[in-house]
């Protein structure tokens, strides 16, 4: 099957770049399920602004982590915070993915936070057609290419499914691609 994505040590950024439909999603969990313990993950769709983004990372944490029911502080008083109260934390104590990310503005926002001194890493998607240039680095970008018909029956298969199986409307999506 697919390989997840490279996501090279000391980087803090890391963008998903794909159409749609072809696993962006996908490849964020591949990302998750790599994330050694006690490394925090927290996934969220795009609320479409950073500072909506980071306020739901942020209570997600806050409320998990602290078990309190109480607001949770702005995202990086409350990183600030945990660090500052539980030093034997990794770098990074969190990993965030944000799936669905559309905006220009968010990105370039996203990509202004200073991540690394926060103690975290951020991997975010994004559709293929959103212009990047001079928003981050062509370095922490990734394509992510289409499904290949290999790793499509091979998906199949493994959920004891046929080509058959599948929705008209979903198969004629897949058939433009292959």
């Amino acid at each position: 099957m697919r390989q997840p994505p490279f996501w090279p040590a000391g980087e803090a950024m890391l963008v998903l770049e794909g159409d749609s439909g072809i696993g962006k999603t996908w490849q964020l969990a591949c990302l998750a399920s790599q994330v050694d313990a006690p490394t925090a993950v927290v996934l969220l769709r795009s609320t479409g602004t950073c500072d909506a983004d980071l306020r739901r990372a942020a209570e997600t944490v806050w409320h998990q982590g602290t078990k309190r029911d109480h607001a949770a502080p702005p995202f990086s008083r409350m990183a600030e915070r945990l660090r500052g109260a539980n030093a034997s934390l990794p770098n990074p104590w969190l990993t965030l993915l944000i799936d669905d990310v559309t905006s220009a503005a968010e990105v370039r926002r996203l990509g202004e936070q200073n991540w690394a001194d926060l103690g975290v890493r951020i991997a975010i998607t994004v559709p293929e057609n959103l212009s990047l240039e001079g928003i981050v680095g062509k370095e922490a970008i990734r394509e992510v290419p289409e499904f290949t018909n290999r790793q499509l029956r091979q998906f199949l298969a493994r959920h004891g499914r046929g080509w058959a199986d599948i929705p008209a409307d979903v198969r004629q999506h897949l058939q433009l691609q292959f």
